[in-house]
């Protein structure tokens, strides 16, 4: 009796442990299941396109100075779908620059994209306060985010390519649709990045960030071009 008592004892104790066991496993599944992060969206009434400054195909700005030179940075809507920037590299002071030529580079993890110039020149400042805090170009506007400057050869020529004001504003609006576009079409890691693209949805900040190098060689292609 006593020995039957006993096993049956043990036969309960091994039912209660199977199932706190299994529980316990349907619990560390369920917390460990990985959290998708919140993915921030923008559209086209945030892209700042100032009346004064000119914008080329390549999504670089232009800004003419009383001096006669020119300050040029990346446009708002690049930089919304690039994200973050590891490191900004320009032509040094004094390089000679023709229209078309690479003016500066950025990159992100190891992934590059180039800038062409809008115009040509001579390289004659740098901004060294974005280059060495590139967080800054995020969130500076177009009087504090520019990238360099440069003294024009043939501005009254050249400037005739690029766009300002309406124009601009209508060009910046289109350039919005291919991009995302180009987004819903690409490979990215994330799939709620390119959600909701092909029924008139916002972009993702930083989309660029969730995709290969191969997608940023086809982004440098399509729009970055001269």
């Amino acid at each position: 009796m006593t020995v039957i008592l006993v096993l049956s004892m043990i036969a309960i104790f091994l039912v209660i442990d199977y199932f706190y066991q299994k529980r316990t496993s349907k619990a560390t599944v369920f917390d460990e299941k990985p959290v998708q992060p919140e993915l921030l969206r923008f559209n086209e009434n945030e892209l700042l396109v100032p009346q004064n400054i000119f914008f080329s195909k390549g999504h670089t700005w232009v800004n003419l100075k009383s001096s006669g030179n020119v300050q040029i940075g990346i446009d708002e809507l690049v930089k919304k779908i690039v994200g973050k920037i590891d490191k900004i590299a320009t032509q040094p002071i004094g390089s000679k620059v023709k229209k078309g030529d690479v003016l500066f580079t950025i990159e992100q993890n190891g992934k590059k994209l180039n800038f062409l110039a809008p115009v040509s020149g001579t390289v004659y400042s740098i901004n060294d306060l974005v280059l060495e805090n590139t967080e800054k170009l995020r969130n500076g506007n177009y009087e504090s985010n520019w990238l360099c400057t440069i003294q024009p050869d043939n501005l009254s020529l050249e400037v005739k390519m690029l766009k300002i004001a309406d124009e601009a504003v209508k060009w910046v609006k289109d350039e919005m649709t291919r991009i995302k576009d180009f987004i819903a079409g690409a490979k990215v890691e994330n799939s709620l990045v390119g959600a909701t693209l092909h029924d008139g949805g916002s972009p993702v900040y930083g989309s660029m960030e969730f995709m290969d190098e191969n997608s940023w060689k086809k982004f440098e292609k399509d729009f970055l071009s001269e």
